[in-house]
């Protein structure tokens, strides 16, 4: 068909322009389908796994539990504030706050999340005894994956010269639980007695009445005399006689 002038005007003047009103239309995306929408809720979760994923690094492993997707609270206006519950720590189980300061509504979550780490951890190359003094001949690295609450010592050099309160099986990590009290003298035990007079030191042979931490009284036999005296323990084995 061929237009004349005037029919070729009006095409550019009306049809044109809703050809490219429509294609414009067609091009703009289309909202995903099933995407959930950007609540307090997912904020909140994604803040927890984004500070979590920080804390733990690379060789922690994490779970968060849902929030409630009922939860009628608009979505913070900058990126909220995490870090751990009242009285909680980074552990097995452990409470997440997370805090919204800004925008419409201000809130503050709290989510429940689970952890497990990886960890280079000195364990026991043998099975040792309950009062065993432990040696680095008794230690050896392992690298395992550790709840954060199952707390474990992973410096070797503090576990040396710590006496077990109990045993150990063979290619066990040491728990606080299972060390003794760090005492400087133990009942039972040869210590060494000291006594200072008129500037000069006298060095005799004790036995330890009870146990004692360096800094606390402890009565003690004196092997020679067979006297018993008071003193403070000083350091490993060493106990100041009090005149």
């Amino acid at each position: 068909m061929i237009l004349s002038a005037r029919g070729r005007r009006l095409v550019w003047r009306y049809l044109v322009p809703a050809l490219l009103l429509a294609a414009g239309a067609s091009a703009a995306p289309a909202p995903v389908a099933g995407s959930p929408p950007v609540t307090a809720a997912v904020q909140a979760e994604q803040a927890a796994i984004d500070w979590l994923r920080a804390q733990l690094g690379p060789d922690g492993t994490f779970t968060v539990q849902p929030l409630d997707r009922r939860l009628r609270l608009s979505s913070c206006a900058e990126p909220p504030k995490v870090g751990l519950g009242p009285g909680s720590r980074l552990a097995a189980h452990t409470t997440l706050q997370v805090h919204c300061a800004a925008g419409p509504q201000r809130w503050r979550l709290y989510l429940r999340a689970e952890t497990v780490r990886q960890l280079q951890v000195p364990v026991t190359r043998r099975a040792l005894a309950q009062g065993h003094l432990l040696t680095r001949d008794d230690l050896r690295l392992e690298r395992l994956a550790l709840q954060q609450a199952q707390e474990v010592e992973v410096d070797p050099a503090a576990l040396v010269g710590r006496r077990l309160a109990r045993p150990l099986a063979a290619g066990q990590p040491v728990p606080p639980s299972a060390l003794g009290v760090e005492y400087a003298v133990r009942q039972g035990e040869e210590v060494v007695l000291l006594a200072g007079l008129a500037g000069t030191q006298i060095r005799t042979v004790g036995l330890a009445l009870a146990n004692a931490r360096a800094g606390q009284r402890v009565r003690v036999r004196n092997v020679r005399s067979g006297r018993v005296i008071e003193g403070v323990a000083r350091q490993e084995g060493v106990v100041e006689i009090l005149l």
